[in-house]
């Protein structure tokens, strides 16, 4: 039966999040680090040229371990720059903003110094995109150098630089919460940006929501539901609570509140252990062979909370739309991000190199070959 319930407060999780330490005195952690080497003949040309034109240079920020393997990389875009008699500099940032990157050629010895600040974003940013500039500076901490590569040509703009063994680490909650944030994003295609500040009661609910779309049973208690159902279903009802009362199941559409922001979490369905029927609650019929009317607790006001999709079917097929999906992606690798379908490829690997070269995080899953082929399971990137 289709309902409403109301008046619920949701039990907190075991493993509730912690409460995110701020950074410095202002609740935002800054760190700046000045990196010198020497530059590649194609990145002084373009630092240098002062034609006063539009610049728009792309770089991917490349953290590596001694070895050389890539820990980390981050999209940085290019957009200002200045000169002087001494040479020029570029500025630029990451899609989050938390990264402010410079570049600064100096013309009498051809060397470059790369300026890296990061700091905090107030309030605004996307968490998926902010989740990816937080592990990039994190990583910042464990690795051996950093580069900064040259989108369009695929070149180096300078020499690995290798970083200091003192960068501050990000408090392990701050980590922790952004990352479940992102997730309850990416799942639910619900446009979260990362708020201000988060209660206690927001850290409680975002980590409900995240138990509930990993395709846990969330508990909480109730106090009044606004119920649809046949007259057959009431009459049936009605005659248990008169006895023992009754255990029952509504399906409902979730939806949570996190510091002012609404979030569809989708179709569930909340088992009331022990409801009774208002007898005199019950109203005209809503449609054919249906009415209205309100539960209330027993003796027992407990309810059990379930997702009716998992979570594979809310990451792969949101809103239903396995049909359209076959007909143009059947058998196919894509990148989604959300309810959007961003392109496709013949091999999950193809999918990922393209999203690092276009600086993107999604999911990634092969649509089924057919409606009986329903069984693709996701692989995020």
């Amino acid at each position: 039966m289709e309902g409403t319930l109301v008046g619920i407060a949701y039990d907190a999780p075991i493993s509730s999040l912690p409460h995110p330490s701020p950074g410095n005195g202002d609740g935002r952690q800054s760190v700046r680090l000045a990196l010198s080497s020497s530059a590649d003949p194609e990145a002084n040309a373009l630092i240098r040229d002062v034609n006063g034109q539009a610049i728009r240079f792309e770089c991917l920020l490349v953290v590596a371990d001694r070895e050389g393997r890539e820990r980390a990389t981050l999209p940085v875009t290019f957009v200002d720059r200045k000169t002087s008699s001494s040479g020029a500099e570029i500025f630029g940032s990451d899609p989050s903003g938390a990264f402010s990157v410079s570049i600064r050629w100096i013309s009498a010895d051809g060397e470059m110094t790369i300026s890296l600040t990061f700091e905090l974003p107030e309030a605004g940013s996307d968490p998926v995109v902010l989740l990816r500039a937080l592990e990039t500076y994190q990583a910042l901490g464990s690795s051996h150098s950093v580069g900064l590569l040259m989108t369009g040509s695929g070149r180096w703009a300078s020499a690995p630089i290798i970083l200091p063994s003192d960068v501050p680490t990000l408090p392990p909650e701050l980590l922790s919460v952004v990352r479940v944030i992102a997730r309850i994003r990416r799942l639910t295609g619900s446009p979260v940006v990362m708020p201000r500040q988060l209660s206690e009661e927001d850290l409680r609910m975002i980590n409900w929501a995240n138990e509930l779309l990993s395709g846990n049973t969330v508990y909480g208690t109730w106090q009044e539901a606004a119920v649809i159902a046949s007259s057959e279903e009431f009459e049936a009802l009605r005659t248990l609570s008169a006895q023992n009362g009754a255990r029952v199941e509504i399906d409902a559409e979730q939806q949570i509140e996190v510091a002012g922001q609404r979030i569809e979490l989708g179709r569930v369905i909340n088992r009331v252990l022990h409801a009774v029927v208002e007898t005199d609650s019950r109203s005209p019929s809503v449609a054919s062979g249906l009415c209205a009317f309100t539960l209330r607790p027993g003796s027992d006001n407990r309810v059990e909370v379930e997702l009716q999709l998992s979570v594979e079917d809310r990451a792969n097929l949101p809103d239903g739309r396995l049909n359209a999906l076959l007909e143009t992606y059947a058998g196919r690798w894509v990148a989604q991000d959300g309810a959007r379908i961003l392109f496709d490829a013949d091999s999950p690997e193809d999918v990922i190199a393209e999203l690092r070269r276009r600086g993107e995080i999604a999911t990634v899953w092969r649509v089924p070959a057919s409606k009986f082929e329903a069984s693709a399971r996701p692989v995020f990137a």
